[in-house]
């Protein structure tokens, strides 16, 4: 049967973009994803990465699970929001006493940056929602969201179409109620997308940080019967070598987990 749907890694790194030959191979832009689904353009966050979504003249909807600066730093150069010919709706959760498009035009205003959002022509509507609730983007698209474990406010969200599901985990802390909540988030999923920030090793002394690592986002994958796990939001220093090593430890314990890498592509 042909795959009309498909989710794209943009960018996989965490915390900062970087740039180096020991990093090329797995890419050193900063979080975003981007799936095709029932014709529809879901993008999760803004990172460094969406300045490669090309997106045609379109309606588009924008996750975002947070406003930290590694997750939206592509904002101010995404051309898509500034072309009147797109239709771009952004959804997030209200912070600090401010709704998403006040965050947002916070973030991009003199003296931090000349260019307001006054000149997003191609956002038709900032949307503020709540973590628990599910929303739909039409044409039986669904989108669930649940409240990760990550400072200052940050939502994991759920697309689900017909029999497929995605759910985009990142800046999601590990613990006992974190992790009970998003198995049943998770269940029978086709992709979980999750945070591998440390090492176990590292993990001991960032306790709190608001990260986890691949040894819990394969327990989960277990425990909720997930399909295929993705890892992503690498640390800044680690590098290739570091990632194909753990590629190869993953795949020898089970052949659906990959590491994110810029460009790669799942089909669903």
């Amino acid at each position: 049967m042909k795959k009309d749907s498909i989710l794209t890694v943009l960018g996989c790194r965490g915390s900062m973009a970087v740039s180096s030959e020991a990093t090329a191979k797995y890419g050193g832009s900063t979080s975003a994803f981007w799936l095709k689904a029932k014709g529809k353009h879901i993008l999760f966050d803004a990172g460094t990465g969406i300045l490669k979504a090309e997106l045609p003249h379109a309606e588009a909807h924008l996750l975002l699970s947070h406003v930290h600066i590694d997750h939206i730093l592509g904002i101010p150069f995404w051309t898509p929001l500034f072309s009147e010919n797109n239709r771009i709706h952004i959804y997030s959760e209200p912070r600090c006493g401010m709704s998403i498009r006040e965050q947002l035009a916070n973030f991009l205003r003199p003296p931090y940056w000349p260019v307001g959002i006054d000149l997003f022509c191609g956002v038709r509507e900032y949307h503020d929602i709540s973590a628990g609730e599910s929303f739909s983007l039409g044409d039986g698209v669904i989108v669930r969201t649940l409240r990760a474990n990550h400072p200052d406010t940050c939502t994991a969200f759920r697309v689900e179409w017909e029999n497929h599901a995605v759910v985009y985990a990142l800046d999601y802390e590990h613990s006992a109620d974190a992790d009970k909540a998003l198995i049943a988030f998770a269940k029978n999923c086709d992709v979980l997308i999750y945070d591998n920030t440390y090492t176990p090793t590292e993990y001991e002394k960032k306790i709190g940080w608001g990260h986890s690592t691949w040894e819990e986002g394969l327990r989960i994958k277990k425990a909720a019967a997930v399909k295929t796990l993705l890892l992503s939001h690498h640390a800044t220093d680690h590098t290739d070598a570091l990632l194909d090593d753990l590629q190869q430890k993953l795949t020898e314990r089970n052949d659906q987990v990959f590491l994110a890498r810029e460009g790669m592509e799942i089909l669903l």
